[in-house]
Protein backbone atom coordinates (compact mmCIF):
# COMPACT_ATOMS: atom_id res chain seq x y z
CA UNK A 1 0.00 0.00 0.00
CA UNK A 2 1.43 3.39 -0.97
CA UNK A 3 2.06 6.07 1.62
CA UNK A 4 -0.64 8.29 0.16
CA UNK A 5 -3.23 5.51 0.32
CA UNK A 6 -2.24 4.76 3.92
CA UNK A 7 -2.65 8.40 4.93
CA UNK A 8 -6.02 8.59 3.15
CA UNK A 9 -7.26 5.40 4.85
CA UNK A 10 -6.20 6.63 8.30
CA UNK A 11 -7.75 10.04 7.68
CA UNK A 12 -11.05 8.52 6.52
CA UNK A 13 -11.19 6.24 9.56
CA UNK A 14 -10.52 9.09 11.98
CA UNK A 15 -13.08 11.36 10.32
CA UNK A 16 -15.75 8.63 10.56
CA UNK A 17 -15.00 8.20 14.26
CA UNK A 18 -15.43 11.91 14.89
CA UNK A 19 -18.65 12.12 12.89
CA UNK A 20 -20.13 9.24 14.90
CA UNK A 21 -19.57 11.23 18.11
CA UNK A 22 -22.86 12.98 18.92
CA UNK A 23 -21.20 15.46 21.27
CA UNK A 24 -18.74 16.44 18.55
CA UNK A 25 -21.57 16.89 16.06
CA UNK A 26 -23.41 19.10 18.54
CA UNK A 27 -20.43 21.44 18.83
CA UNK A 28 -19.77 21.13 15.13
CA UNK A 29 -23.19 22.07 13.74
CA UNK A 30 -26.08 22.50 16.14
CA UNK A 31 -24.64 24.88 18.75
CA UNK A 32 -22.97 27.41 16.40
CA UNK A 33 -26.00 27.38 14.10
CA UNK A 34 -28.36 27.98 17.03
CA UNK A 35 -26.25 30.84 18.39
CA UNK A 36 -25.98 32.41 14.95
CA UNK A 37 -29.75 32.28 14.48
CA UNK A 38 -30.59 33.55 17.98
CA UNK A 39 -28.17 36.50 17.96
CA UNK A 40 -28.89 37.42 14.36
CA UNK A 41 -32.66 37.21 14.85
CA UNK A 42 -32.40 39.41 17.94
CA UNK A 43 -30.79 42.18 15.93
CA UNK A 44 -32.97 41.58 12.89
CA UNK A 45 -36.11 41.97 14.99
CA UNK A 46 -35.07 45.52 15.84
CA UNK A 47 -36.39 47.57 12.92
CA UNK A 48 -36.30 50.87 14.80
CA UNK A 49 -33.33 53.16 14.18
CA UNK A 50 -31.64 54.09 17.47
CA UNK A 51 -30.30 57.63 17.56
CA UNK A 52 -28.76 60.05 20.04
CA UNK A 53 -30.47 63.44 19.87
CA UNK A 54 -28.61 66.59 20.88
CA UNK A 55 -30.66 69.83 20.96
CA UNK A 56 -28.19 72.73 21.08
CA UNK A 57 -30.86 75.34 20.24
CA UNK A 58 -33.51 74.70 22.91
CA UNK A 59 -35.99 76.91 21.01
CA UNK A 60 -39.73 76.27 20.65
CA UNK A 61 -39.13 75.08 17.08
CA UNK A 62 -36.33 72.70 18.12
CA UNK A 63 -38.50 71.33 20.93
CA UNK A 64 -41.22 70.64 18.40
CA UNK A 65 -38.72 68.82 16.23
CA UNK A 66 -37.54 66.78 19.23
CA UNK A 67 -41.17 65.88 19.93
CA UNK A 68 -41.62 64.87 16.27
CA UNK A 69 -38.57 62.60 16.50
CA UNK A 70 -39.79 61.01 19.74
CA UNK A 71 -43.24 60.39 18.27
CA UNK A 72 -41.84 58.74 15.15
CA UNK A 73 -42.38 54.97 15.09
CA UNK A 74 -39.13 54.62 13.10
CA UNK A 75 -36.85 56.21 15.70
CA UNK A 76 -35.72 55.20 19.17
CA UNK A 77 -34.48 58.49 20.61
CA UNK A 78 -31.97 58.89 23.42
CA UNK A 79 -31.61 62.55 24.41
CA UNK A 80 -28.08 63.66 25.16
CA UNK A 81 -26.73 67.08 26.16
CA UNK A 82 -23.18 66.38 25.01
CA UNK A 83 -22.41 66.21 21.28
CA UNK A 84 -19.05 64.50 21.87
CA UNK A 85 -20.68 61.73 23.91
CA UNK A 86 -23.28 61.13 21.19
CA UNK A 87 -20.53 60.93 18.57
CA UNK A 88 -18.53 58.43 20.65
CA UNK A 89 -21.51 56.12 21.10
CA UNK A 90 -22.22 56.29 17.39
CA UNK A 91 -18.63 55.46 16.46
CA UNK A 92 -18.76 52.39 18.71
CA UNK A 93 -21.88 51.17 16.94
CA UNK A 94 -24.12 51.47 20.00
CA UNK A 95 -26.38 53.86 18.07
CA UNK A 96 -27.15 54.21 14.39
CA UNK A 97 -26.62 57.96 14.34
CA UNK A 98 -26.11 61.14 16.33
CA UNK A 99 -28.65 63.81 15.35
CA UNK A 100 -27.63 67.37 16.23
CA UNK A 101 -30.02 70.34 16.19
CA UNK A 102 -27.64 73.32 15.93
CA UNK A 103 -27.77 76.76 17.54
CA UNK A 104 -30.01 79.13 15.61
CA UNK A 105 -32.31 76.39 14.34
CA UNK A 106 -35.46 78.15 15.51
CA UNK A 107 -34.48 81.45 13.93
CA UNK A 108 -34.00 79.79 10.53
CA UNK A 109 -37.27 77.84 10.49
CA UNK A 110 -39.33 80.79 9.31
CA UNK A 111 -37.30 81.31 6.14
CA UNK A 112 -36.87 77.62 5.31
CA UNK A 113 -33.12 77.48 6.02
CA UNK A 114 -33.25 75.34 9.17
CA UNK A 115 -31.00 72.28 9.10
CA UNK A 116 -30.09 69.38 11.37
CA UNK A 117 -26.99 67.17 11.18
CA UNK A 118 -27.02 63.36 11.06
CA UNK A 119 -23.67 61.83 12.02
CA UNK A 120 -23.26 58.13 11.23
CA UNK A 121 -20.47 55.57 11.50
CA UNK A 122 -21.03 53.77 8.21
CA UNK A 123 -22.67 54.24 4.81
CA UNK A 124 -25.10 51.41 5.58
CA UNK A 125 -26.41 53.13 8.71
CA UNK A 126 -26.34 56.52 6.99
CA UNK A 127 -29.09 55.59 4.56
CA UNK A 128 -31.46 54.17 7.18
CA UNK A 129 -30.87 56.93 9.74
CA UNK A 130 -31.17 59.75 7.20
CA UNK A 131 -34.43 58.34 5.83
CA UNK A 132 -35.94 58.05 9.31
CA UNK A 133 -34.81 61.54 10.36
CA UNK A 134 -36.00 63.11 7.12
CA UNK A 135 -39.40 61.49 7.55
CA UNK A 136 -39.81 62.93 11.06
CA UNK A 137 -38.47 66.35 9.99
CA UNK A 138 -40.77 66.35 6.99
CA UNK A 139 -43.78 65.78 9.25
CA UNK A 140 -42.83 68.85 11.29
CA UNK A 141 -42.10 70.80 8.12
CA UNK A 142 -45.56 70.06 6.79
CA UNK A 143 -47.16 71.25 10.01
CA UNK A 144 -45.14 74.48 10.14
CA UNK A 145 -45.82 75.19 6.48
CA UNK A 146 -49.54 74.72 7.05
CA UNK A 147 -49.44 77.11 9.98
CA UNK A 148 -47.74 79.79 7.90
CA UNK A 149 -50.16 79.18 5.07
CA UNK A 150 -53.15 79.75 7.31
CA UNK A 151 -51.62 82.77 9.07
CA UNK A 152 -50.53 84.43 5.85
CA UNK A 153 -53.43 83.78 3.51
CA UNK A 154 -56.66 82.83 5.22
CA UNK A 155 -57.63 86.42 6.15
CA UNK A 156 -57.55 87.57 2.50
CA UNK A 157 -58.13 84.26 0.75
CA UNK A 158 -60.31 84.44 -2.35
CA UNK A 159 -61.55 81.69 -4.61
CA UNK A 160 -59.47 82.96 -7.51
CA UNK A 161 -56.29 82.67 -5.46
CA UNK A 162 -56.80 79.13 -4.13
CA UNK A 163 -55.22 77.27 -7.05
CA UNK A 164 -52.21 79.58 -7.17
CA UNK A 165 -51.61 79.39 -3.41
CA UNK A 166 -51.97 75.62 -3.28
CA UNK A 167 -49.55 75.26 -6.18
CA UNK A 168 -46.94 77.36 -4.40
CA UNK A 169 -47.26 75.67 -1.01
CA UNK A 170 -45.01 72.75 -2.03
CA UNK A 171 -41.99 75.05 -1.95
CA UNK A 172 -42.65 75.66 1.75
CA UNK A 173 -43.34 72.09 2.82
CA UNK A 174 -39.85 71.17 4.09
CA UNK A 175 -38.26 74.00 6.05
CA UNK A 176 -35.97 71.55 7.89
CA UNK A 177 -33.03 70.18 5.92
CA UNK A 178 -30.90 67.18 6.92
CA UNK A 179 -27.14 67.05 6.38
CA UNK A 180 -25.46 63.65 6.77
CA UNK A 181 -21.78 63.08 7.53
CA UNK A 182 -19.96 59.77 7.96
CA UNK A 183 -17.86 59.75 11.14
CA UNK A 184 -15.64 56.91 9.96
CA UNK A 185 -16.18 54.90 13.13
CA UNK A 186 -17.11 51.26 13.50
CA UNK A 187 -16.33 48.98 10.55
CA UNK A 188 -18.65 46.31 11.89
CA UNK A 189 -21.95 47.86 10.85
CA UNK A 190 -23.83 46.13 8.09
CA UNK A 191 -27.39 45.72 6.94
CA UNK A 192 -27.25 41.98 7.70
CA UNK A 193 -27.30 41.33 11.47
CA UNK A 194 -25.99 37.78 11.00
CA UNK A 195 -22.65 38.80 9.45
CA UNK A 196 -20.39 39.30 12.46
CA UNK A 197 -21.83 36.47 14.52
CA UNK A 198 -21.43 34.09 11.56
CA UNK A 199 -17.72 34.86 11.21
CA UNK A 200 -17.10 34.87 14.97
CA UNK A 201 -18.89 31.55 15.44
CA UNK A 202 -16.89 29.96 12.65
CA UNK A 203 -13.62 30.95 14.33
CA UNK A 204 -14.80 29.99 17.81
CA UNK A 205 -16.48 26.66 17.16
CA UNK A 206 -14.01 25.25 14.64
CA UNK A 207 -11.38 25.71 17.36
CA UNK A 208 -13.60 24.40 20.17
CA UNK A 209 -14.72 21.42 18.12
CA UNK A 210 -11.09 20.50 17.40
CA UNK A 211 -10.45 20.47 21.14
CA UNK A 212 -13.52 18.35 21.78
CA UNK A 213 -12.68 16.00 18.89
CA UNK A 214 -9.26 15.32 20.41
CA UNK A 215 -11.09 12.76 22.56
CA UNK A 216 -11.10 10.44 19.53
CA UNK A 217 -7.29 10.54 19.37
CA UNK A 218 -7.08 9.95 23.11
CA UNK A 219 -9.27 6.88 22.71
CA UNK A 220 -7.09 5.67 19.84
CA UNK A 221 -4.05 5.89 22.09
CA UNK A 222 -5.75 4.56 25.23
CA UNK A 223 -7.17 1.46 23.53
CA UNK A 224 -3.87 0.67 21.84
CA UNK A 225 -5.30 1.08 18.34
CA UNK A 226 -2.42 3.31 17.31
CA UNK A 227 0.16 0.77 18.48
CA UNK A 228 -1.57 -2.05 16.60
CA UNK A 229 -1.58 0.11 13.48
CA UNK A 230 2.17 0.47 13.89
CA UNK A 231 2.47 -3.31 13.56
CA UNK A 232 1.37 -2.98 9.94
CA UNK A 233 3.84 -1.98 7.22
CA UNK A 234 3.16 1.64 8.06
CA UNK A 235 5.65 4.34 8.96
CA UNK A 236 5.22 6.55 12.00
CA UNK A 237 5.21 9.57 9.72
CA UNK A 238 2.30 8.22 7.67
CA UNK A 239 0.28 7.50 10.82
CA UNK A 240 0.92 10.97 12.23
CA UNK A 241 0.11 12.59 8.91
CA UNK A 242 -3.15 10.65 8.61
CA UNK A 243 -4.25 11.55 12.14
CA UNK A 244 -3.41 15.23 11.67
CA UNK A 245 -5.03 15.30 8.22
CA UNK A 246 -8.22 13.94 9.78
CA UNK A 247 -8.31 16.84 12.25
CA UNK A 248 -7.76 19.24 9.36
CA UNK A 249 -10.52 17.63 7.25
CA UNK A 250 -13.04 17.85 10.10
CA UNK A 251 -12.20 21.53 10.66
CA UNK A 252 -12.64 22.29 6.95
CA UNK A 253 -15.92 20.37 6.86
CA UNK A 254 -17.27 22.29 9.84
CA UNK A 255 -16.19 25.60 8.29
CA UNK A 256 -18.01 24.80 5.06
CA UNK A 257 -21.16 23.82 6.98
CA UNK A 258 -21.14 27.11 8.93
CA UNK A 259 -20.52 29.09 5.76
CA UNK A 260 -23.49 27.36 4.12
CA UNK A 261 -25.69 28.16 7.13
CA UNK A 262 -24.56 31.78 7.01
CA UNK A 263 -25.37 32.00 3.31
CA UNK A 264 -28.91 30.81 4.06
CA UNK A 265 -29.28 34.02 6.08
CA UNK A 266 -27.78 36.18 3.37
CA UNK A 267 -24.28 36.48 4.83
CA UNK A 268 -21.71 37.69 2.30
CA UNK A 269 -18.38 36.03 3.10
CA UNK A 270 -16.42 38.40 0.89
CA UNK A 271 -13.64 37.45 -1.51
CA UNK A 272 -13.85 33.68 -2.24
CA UNK A 273 -10.05 33.43 -2.51
CA UNK A 274 -9.48 35.20 0.80
CA UNK A 275 -12.23 33.11 2.43
CA UNK A 276 -10.68 29.84 1.23
CA UNK A 277 -7.27 30.92 2.51
CA UNK A 278 -8.68 31.88 5.92
CA UNK A 279 -10.56 28.58 6.20
CA UNK A 280 -7.46 26.57 5.26
CA UNK A 281 -5.04 28.27 7.63
CA UNK A 282 -7.53 28.36 10.53
CA UNK A 283 -8.23 24.66 9.99
CA UNK A 284 -4.49 24.01 10.26
CA UNK A 285 -4.35 25.95 13.53
CA UNK A 286 -7.31 23.99 14.86
CA UNK A 287 -5.86 20.67 13.67
CA UNK A 288 -2.60 21.48 15.42
CA UNK A 289 -4.21 22.31 18.75
CA UNK A 290 -6.58 19.33 18.53
CA UNK A 291 -3.73 16.91 17.87
CA UNK A 292 -1.63 18.47 20.63
CA UNK A 293 -4.40 18.09 23.22
CA UNK A 294 -4.96 14.52 22.02
CA UNK A 295 -1.29 13.80 22.73
CA UNK A 296 -0.97 15.55 26.08
CA UNK A 297 -4.21 14.44 27.77
CA UNK A 298 -4.85 10.83 28.76
CA UNK A 299 -8.61 10.88 29.42
CA UNK A 300 -11.31 11.81 26.88
CA UNK A 301 -13.47 13.49 29.54
CA UNK A 302 -10.56 15.70 30.52
CA UNK A 303 -10.14 16.90 26.94
CA UNK A 304 -13.76 18.10 26.82
CA UNK A 305 -13.87 19.33 30.41
CA UNK A 306 -10.72 21.44 30.14
CA UNK A 307 -10.35 22.07 26.42
CA UNK A 308 -13.79 23.52 25.75
CA UNK A 309 -13.68 26.20 28.51
CA UNK A 310 -10.15 27.11 27.44
CA UNK A 311 -11.29 27.40 23.83
CA UNK A 312 -14.21 29.63 24.79
CA UNK A 313 -11.96 31.76 26.99
CA UNK A 314 -9.51 32.29 24.13
CA UNK A 315 -12.44 33.11 21.88
CA UNK A 316 -13.62 35.79 24.30
CA UNK A 317 -10.15 37.36 24.34
CA UNK A 318 -9.91 37.10 20.56
CA UNK A 319 -13.15 38.88 19.67
CA UNK A 320 -15.47 35.94 19.08
CA UNK A 321 -18.00 37.15 21.66
CA UNK A 322 -17.76 40.89 21.00
CA UNK A 323 -15.74 43.09 18.63
CA UNK A 324 -12.30 43.97 19.92
CA UNK A 325 -12.75 47.53 18.70
CA UNK A 326 -15.10 48.26 21.62
CA UNK A 327 -12.69 47.08 24.34
CA UNK A 328 -9.80 49.09 25.84
CA UNK A 329 -6.51 49.20 23.95
CA UNK A 330 -4.77 46.97 26.50
CA UNK A 331 -7.39 44.25 26.05
CA UNK A 332 -7.06 44.52 22.25
CA UNK A 333 -3.33 43.98 22.62
CA UNK A 334 -3.85 40.98 24.89
CA UNK A 335 -6.51 39.63 22.52
CA UNK A 336 -4.02 39.63 19.66
CA UNK A 337 -1.82 37.25 21.60
CA UNK A 338 -4.40 34.63 20.61
CA UNK A 339 -4.79 33.31 17.05
CA UNK A 340 -8.54 33.99 17.26
CA UNK A 341 -8.09 37.77 17.02
CA UNK A 342 -6.04 37.45 13.84
CA UNK A 343 -8.62 35.14 12.30
CA UNK A 344 -11.56 37.41 13.22
CA UNK A 345 -9.66 40.45 11.91
CA UNK A 346 -9.14 38.61 8.63
CA UNK A 347 -12.85 37.91 8.28
CA UNK A 348 -13.67 41.52 9.16
CA UNK A 349 -11.41 42.71 6.35
CA UNK A 350 -12.94 40.46 3.73
CA UNK A 351 -16.58 40.59 4.90
CA UNK A 352 -17.00 44.16 6.13
CA UNK A 353 -14.28 46.05 4.27
CA UNK A 354 -14.54 43.93 1.08
CA UNK A 355 -10.78 43.38 0.95
CA UNK A 356 -9.05 40.68 -1.06
CA UNK A 357 -6.32 38.10 -0.50
CA UNK A 358 -3.44 40.57 -0.48
CA UNK A 359 -5.08 42.58 2.29
CA UNK A 360 -5.27 39.60 4.66
CA UNK A 361 -1.73 38.33 4.04
CA UNK A 362 -0.56 39.59 7.43
CA UNK A 363 -3.39 37.74 9.17
CA UNK A 364 -2.68 34.61 7.14
CA UNK A 365 1.03 34.85 7.96
CA UNK A 366 0.44 35.10 11.71
CA UNK A 367 -2.02 32.22 11.62
CA UNK A 368 0.35 30.14 9.50
CA UNK A 369 3.05 30.71 12.12
CA UNK A 370 0.64 29.56 14.84
CA UNK A 371 -0.21 26.50 12.77
CA UNK A 372 3.45 25.67 12.15
CA UNK A 373 4.31 25.87 15.84
CA UNK A 374 1.29 23.86 16.99
CA UNK A 375 1.68 21.19 14.30
CA UNK A 376 5.40 20.84 14.97
CA UNK A 377 4.92 20.40 18.71
CA UNK A 378 1.98 18.04 18.27
CA UNK A 379 3.84 15.94 15.68
CA UNK A 380 6.90 15.57 17.91
CA UNK A 381 4.72 14.77 20.93
CA UNK A 382 2.63 12.21 19.04
CA UNK A 383 5.76 10.56 17.61
CA UNK A 384 7.23 10.22 21.08
CA UNK A 385 3.97 8.78 22.41
CA UNK A 386 3.72 6.22 19.60
CA UNK A 387 7.33 5.07 19.74
CA UNK A 388 7.87 5.06 23.50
Amino acid sequence: MSTLRCVAAIMATEVRRVLRDRAALFFMVMLPAAIMVIIGATFAATQVTRIALVDLDASPASRELVAAFEQSHRLDVSRMADRAGAVDRTKLGELAAAVVIPHGFGARVSDGRANVSVLTASPQQSQAATAAVKAAASDLGTELAARRFVADHIPRLSGARVAELVTGVDARMSPTGVTTRNLGGSKLITSNPYTYTAAANLVLFVFVNSLAASAALIETRRLGVARRMMAAPLSTGSLITGITAARFAVAVLQSLILIAIGMLFGVDWGSPVAAVALIAVWSLVSAGVGTLIGCLVDKPDTAAGVGVPVGIGLGMLGGCMWPLEIVPKLMRTIGHLTPHAWAVDGWVKTMFEHKGLTDVLTNLGVLALWAAVLLSISTLTLRRRLTS
